[in-house]
């Protein structure tokens, strides 16, 4: 008697494990769910330190140099690639330049909740932001790299040639 109740303890646990093992993760969020500060996710912000094992481009914004740090992703990669790279950038909200590119680039999107001064970014797969004000955003992007010492940029548009 002792071992059938053994044994059906035995099976009670191995059905339930099979089970545990065997079940989907359930989504918790989609992308149309309005993130907050507790569902954003939060990457960190590259230090100087980071900085100097990542790819290291230069900006030249309306004629002044900067030095751009390039994430270690595809997107960045791909951006790489496309270098010597001119763009006309137009202004948007008081805080960001955009332009599109000619082709999208591969995209690990995410939403960063807090945009600092520098962030250089990707909406969508084919246009390039640069963000010279501190701002929240509820949208998605890849993160491409990081303007250093990046001015505000004021009104109207930049020309930009990223090399």
């Amino acid at each position: 008697m002792q071992k059938v109740i053994w044994l059906l303890g035995l099976l009670v646990v191995i059905v339930t494990v099979a089970t545990v093992l065997t079940q989907k993760p359930k989504k918790t969020e989609t992308d149309d769910t309005p993130v907050t500060e507790s569902t954003a996710e939060v990457l960190p912000v590259t230090t100087i330190k980071e900085a100097t094992m990542k790819t290291e481009v230069t900006a030249e914004i309306d004629g002044k140099s900067y030095q751009v740090i390039l994430e270690e992703n595809e997107a960045a990669q791909a951006l790489r690639e496309l270098l010597p790279l001119e763009l006309t950038m137009q202004e948007l909200n008081g805080n960001e330049k955009y332009a599109y590119l000619s082709q999208p680039l591969p995209t690990q999107s995410f939403v960063p909740g807090k945009l600092m001064p520098g962030d250089l970014m990707l909406y969508g797969d084919d246009c390039v932001v640069i963000f010279y004000q501190a701002l929240t955003s509820n949208y998605s992007y890849t993160r491409l790299g990081r303007v250093l010492d990046l001015p505000d940029l004021g009104a109207g548009e930049v020309k930009v040639r990223l090399q």
